[in-house]
């Protein structure tokens, strides 16, 4: 992804979950957390879509989150 990238473009590789956030408080949905798809295929968190801390996954460890949302969720 790119700066030089069509926004629409870059929209479609990301999505913001509205989250809480345990360290710094605050009602439920008050922080966001952004995922991104990154060009390498790996996945980025981006708990307060700050950029100052962010998780990064591999592929595999990304569909060991989601395999484990989609059990705990039914």
């Amino acid at each position: 992804m790119s700066a030089s990238e069509p926004w629409s473009e870059r929209r479609k590789n990301r999505v913001t979950v509205p989250a809480s956030c345990d360290t710094c408080g605050g009602a439920r949905g008050f922080a966001n957390l952004l995922v991104t798809k990154l060009p390498d295929g790996r996945v980025q968190f981006d708990p307060h879509v700050t950029g100052v801390c962010t998780v990064t996954v591999e592929e595999d460890a990304a569909r060991t989150v989601m395999n484990a949302l989609a059990r705990w969720l039914g």
